[in-house]
């Protein structure tokens, strides 16, 4: 039973993955890399939050939305935590390096207290912000979920970045502690955009009949944005990052991420289908959690510097970076939809199950 999807939603998170990629590549420029930290992970919270209003996913039973959460997106983030320290457990077993035990037992500890290394700090703080906006819609009405967390949003701008002992690898109560509550923040800030993303839901459905506001709106929003984006990291005098806090100037970085979030999703409901990120807005999490952690852009990137020493053309680097990126991550993607389903959360269902479930939903 094939579940009905939102076209421009899948483009949507297509084009936020394929951003999250390139903000991994040591080719992208600088001043690109930072304008995408100003917002693509918040561009996932709205998605979500969209998603929820559209739905109506509020509607649904709280146990079942935790325990489905829980199963598409937990499983993922430990499956993979527990890869990610087998690579550096192998590496230590081939090249011994100094001090390299004590950050795989860092990496241990901020598993199991969902701090998360590499990009699966977002699994979690994913977690805590749809999870919680969709448990929030189910006790308020839109408006009041909105202001209450608009408030909440402000008190967060108010932090500095994530304390400094959450990203050692101290091993103490304290410790473990502190890296949660940064978890639960984090996934709180995400709520705020999941708010936004509900009524950005509701303005594309005002103006779905009319593209040319539409695409008027998407490209002055994100030309707006991406001003105030370049202006909060002159103001801060340092990148922001979601994932550990650093917001700048809390307004900015906002307003920055609220414009180029609405501006981008605007311009993504004008083309109707495009097939290639719809396919990749589908496996956005297979693509998140493999990118890095399954170690796709390094071997890309190797090939591209082998393509460039055999050549010395640098467009044959990129042509061969890009076709080995894609070509590793439709096998991941073909893995994680097959015989390593498991690691993703997916049960195999029986007709039978399927017929059950939507039993029980109605």
């Amino acid at each position: 039973m094939q579940k009905n999807r939102i076209r421009y939603l899948d483009i949507y998170k297509g084009l936020g993955i394929v951003l999250v990629v390139l903000g991994h590549m040591e080719a992208t420029p600088y001043f690109w890399k930072l304008l995408l930290n100003a917002f693509h992970m918040p561009l996932f919270f709205v998605a979500a939050g969209l998603l929820t209003g559209e739905g109506r996913l509020y509607e649904r039973e709280s146990g079942s939305v935790i325990r489905d959460r829980a199963r598409s997106i937990l499983i993922p983030y430990f499956w993979f935590s527990l890869i990610g320290i087998l690579w550096d457990c192998a590496k230590e077993f081939f090249a011994p390096m100094p001090h390299s035990f004590t950050g795989i037992s860092g990496k241990v500890w901020d598993a199991i207290s969902f701090f998360g290394s590499s990009v699966l700090w977002f699994l979690p703080v994913f977690f805590v912000g749809a999870t919680g906006y969709q448990l929030l819609r189910k006790k308020l009405a839109y408006p009041a979920a909105l202001a209450l967390l608009a408030s909440l949003a402000v008190g967060l701008c108010a932090f500095k970045g994530v304390p400094g002992q959450a990203a050692g690898m101290e091993m103490s109560a304290g410790v473990f502690l502190l890296k949660l509550a940064s978890t639960v923040l984090r996934g709180c800030m995400g709520m705020f955009f999941c708010a936004l993303g509900e009524g950005m839901g509701i303005l594309v459905r005002c103006l779905a009949e009319r593209k040319w506001v539409l695409a008027l709106a998407g490209a002055g929003l994100t030309g707006a944005g991406s001003w105030l984006a370049v202006v909060n990291v002159r103001v801060s005098g340092y990148p922001v990052s979601f994932c550990y806090m650093l917001l700048g100037n809390g307004a900015l970085f906002i307003l920055a991420a609220l414009c180029l979030t609405g501006g981008t999703l605007f311009l993504c409901c004008l083309p109707g289908r495009f097939a290639p990120l719809e396919y990749l807005g589908k496996h956005s999490l297979a693509i998140m959690v493999t990118h890095l952690d399954m170690r796709v852009i390094y071997i890309a990137q190797k090939a591209g510097g082998l393509a460039l020493a055999a050549t010395g053309r640098l467009f044959i680097q990129h042509i061969a970076l890009f076709a080995v990126m894609v070509i590793l991550e439709l096998f991941w993607i073909w893995l994680l939809n097959g015989c390593l389903g498991f690691l993703m959360g997916k049960r195999k269902n029986t007709g039978a199950q399927i017929v059950w479930k939507e039993e029980r939903r109605k």
